[in-house]
């Protein structure tokens, strides 16, 4: 994004001497720290909103607008923040060079990118010491941390650099914190809604289809007054606040408006957080604010214009006018004088005079406050809003009405049932409230529906009358839809299936259930879909039989069978045996100080060209050694079992010690430390050359 440049003319005298401030070299280390965590507020915000605008302008800068960018969100088993995109990947002289020097930003020159100061690459440092990235660019794949080193300064080091086949493109990997997962899901989804191409999301679905708005104009939305206002410049959302003394403008703000400027029409704060409220800015907000005020008066007076019935009229007025409505604050861009047809529309209200004789009576039903149950009652008006619904009782029933409007009821409706005795009596209803046929659905239109079968309205789940369940580990996989938080859709009790079980001699394994709930080994109840998620893990190991759930009345009895195992013991002893058998505890102690010690500037290359070298060589040898610490093809089961370290040894020494090894190397080769490892690749032979020579 290009800054905006403000010329001042600064006029002088009585000058004897000029300087240029600056930072004294001494006082980097608190410029920085003040770049990586004093200018955000919003931490967590704050750097996912850095990470994905950097994702998107990499597939801008690649032409690949409409491809979406990737999202890990952390999770409890693998608590880690990810977001990969397909632009084009940064070189390793870029990624050691560009990349590695603050406020170097390639983006100042042009408004098709978001970025504009260089520092938001910097963002995780907020929150974490060190994140992880990885390039892939022109047939190379290379990891680099980014930290923060004991002198306060942020070093970026290769950790590794591989041929590879896989397109272009770049990752960002950042640890979260247990507690902050959550935050992260609910963080990103708010960044996420604003989006165009909306990204592949892991660990959640989002669900943006509450989101629709109530007007839109070509660059601005009215979404409803609960959301709040909201800048949105180069598809990245800034809170709008009310800076413009304009009572209009205000009741404007108060529903929610969203309004699009392209990227550097506004200034930002260099952190991106929030909108830097100057004279310009101010006044390029308000005028577009006073263009979207006057669209929308003209919008809804139009929509008045266009009703084609009363019941409309009134419910375009209830839409607007009513207290309860978004569009409340708006109500005073509505002609005072609104008529339809010559009948004056003053409220939201249609009101009748209910006949003594009974030739006509109109009842609204609505959910009761106990469970889906449906109540209805006799009423002398009708509360016209988006939701209001008519119903023709065509079908002359008296009984039987609850089963037709039930899901009308259930969906939100505010549903009023016409009964009439005879079609002259619905007329005479009709004639004194300006209602027509048309405004009605017909009773005999709606799907008639069990009660009994229905929830909450009668008969009860026969699986809350059992006691004995079996986990149904494919129901997990059937769900499509999951909230933005992450759960999953269903109920508890969807993920178990009843079963015949004799709990006091059948054999089996098998967890205790509350409200279909289930106890973790810590004794702790969970929802169900957690389990199937322990499950998988578990299941790198070992092979998971059918799991049984009984209700806790009959814990004791279950106990009382030897036959029946509770899950977490044999969880407990099964994985303990497959650690010991595979030298687990042994492999993690490897990998440990394979990566407590692989972070030295020669390993990329050691790691890349050993087997070159003569096998005689200590070199060689270290190469050996270094990849019988940290085996590839073991990356999966170690990653996962450190997740359950509880059930190994965790004190076991490496088999060979690493940092000796180092220390061996670079008194073996001391020329290692003259060398410029990013550039150690174009003289490769030289290398080879100096590495078989000294042996």
């Amino acid at each position: 994004m290009i800054l905006q440049e403000v010329h001042k003319n600064v006029h002088s005298s009585g000058i004897l001497k000029n300087a240029h401030m600056g930072f004294d070299a001494k006082g980097l280390s608190f410029v920085q720290k003040m770049l990586r965590t004093g200018m955000y507020s919003d931490k967590v915000r704050s750097l996912c909103k850095e990470v994905l605008a950097n994702s998107i302008d990499s597939h801008v800068e690649a032409g690949k607008n409409d491809v979406p960018i990737e999202i890990f969100l952390p999770t409890r088993f693998n608590a880690v923040f990810r977001v990969v995109d397909k632009g084009l990947g940064i070189s390793e002289e870029d990624m050691l060079g560009r990349y590695a020097l603050i406020c170097n930003s390639t983006k100042q020159e042009s408004n098709d990118s978001i970025g504009t100061y260089g520092v938001g690459r910097l963002s995780p440092l907020c929150y974490t010491d060190s994140f992880t990235v990885i390039s892939t660019h022109n047939g190379k794949k290379s990891t680099y941390s980014v930290f923060v080193n004991t002198f306060d300064l942020t070093d970026i080091s290769q950790l590794s650099s591989e041929a590879t086949n896989e397109p272009n493109g770049f990752e960002v990997i950042v640890a979260v914190k247990d507690k902050d997962i959550q935050e992260f899901h609910d963080k990103v989804f708010k960044i996420c809604q604003y989006l165009k191409v909306k990204p592949v999301v892991h660990g959640a679905t989002f669900n943006y289809e509450n989101l629709n708005p109530i007007f839109t104009g070509k660059d601005w939305r009215l979404a409803g007054k609960e959301i709040g206002s909201v800048v949105i410049m180069g598809q990245m959302s800034f809170p709008l606040s009310d800076q413009f003394n304009n009572a209009t403008i205000t009741n404007l703000l108060s529903c929610g408006v969203e309004v699009e400027f392209p990227i550097g029409a506004i200034e930002i704060t260099p952190s991106r957080e929030s909108i830097q409220y100057s004279d310009r800015t101010k006044k390029i907000i308000a005028d577009k604010l006073t263009l979207i005020v006057a669209e929308v008066a003209v919008e809804i007076n139009k929509r008045f214009l266009n009703c084609v019935t009363l019941f409309d009229a009134h419910k375009m007025y209830g839409s607007v006018m009513s207290f309860d409505s978004p569009l409340y604050a708006l109500r005073g861009m509505v002609k005072s004088n609104l008529k339809f047809k010559g009948l004056p529309i003053t409220s939201n209200d249609i009101n009748f005079n209910e006949p003594t004789d009974g030739s006509f009576s109109l009842r609204q039903y609505e959910k009761s406050w106990r469970g889906n149950k449906i109540k209805s009652y006799t009423y002398r008006s009708i509360d016209c809003t988006d939701q209001t619904v008519l119903v023709d009782n065509d079908l002359n029933i008296v009984s039987g009405i609850n089963n037709r409007v039930y899901g009308l009821v259930q969906s939100g409706k505010k549903v009023y049932v016409l009964n009439y005795r005879t079609p002259a009596d619905k007329q005479t209803f009709l004639t004194e409230t300006g209602l027509v046929d048309s405004n009605f659905i017909k009773l005999s239109s709606l799907p008639k529906i069990s009660l009994a079968s229905a929830p909450g309205t009668g008969a009860k789940n026969t699986k809350h009358q059992t006691k004995e369940f079996s986990y149904d580990m494919t129901y997990y996989a059937k769900q499509k839809g999951v909230h933005s938080w992450g759960r999953r859709n269903g109920t508890n009790s969807a993920y178990w299936n009843s079963e015949k079980v004799d709990i006091q001699n059948d054999s089996g394994v098998y967890v205790i259930l509350q409200s279909f709930e289930f106890k973790d080994k810590n004794g702790v109840f969970q929802t169900p879909y957690r389990l199937k998620e322990i499950i998988d893990s578990i299941s790198t190991f070992i092979t998971i039989p059918k799991i049984y759930g009984f209700k806790i009345a009959v814990e004791d009895e279950a106990k009382k069978n030897q036959k029946m195992v509770d899950l977490w013991s044999y969880i407990a002893t099964e994985l303990t045996a497959y650690f010991v058998k595979n030298k687990i505890a042994q492999k993690v102690s490897n990998r440990s100080e394979f990566e407590q010690n692989n972070k030295v500037d020669w390993y990329g290359w050691l790691k890349s060209h050993y087997k070159e070298v003569k096998p005689t060589t200590a070199f060689y040898k270290a190469g050996v050694i270094f990849d019988y610490m940290n085996p590839v093809t073991d990356k999966k089961v170690l990653d996962e079992s450190v997740k359950h370290s509880e059930y190994f040894t965790s004190s076991m020494q490496p088999e060979h010690d690493l940092e000796k090894l180092v220390k061996e190397i670079e008194n073996t080769y001391p020329l290692f430390d003259c060398i410029e490892w990013y550039q150690a690749s174009k003289k490769k032979e030289a290398m080879i050359t100096y590495i078989n020579m000294i042996g």
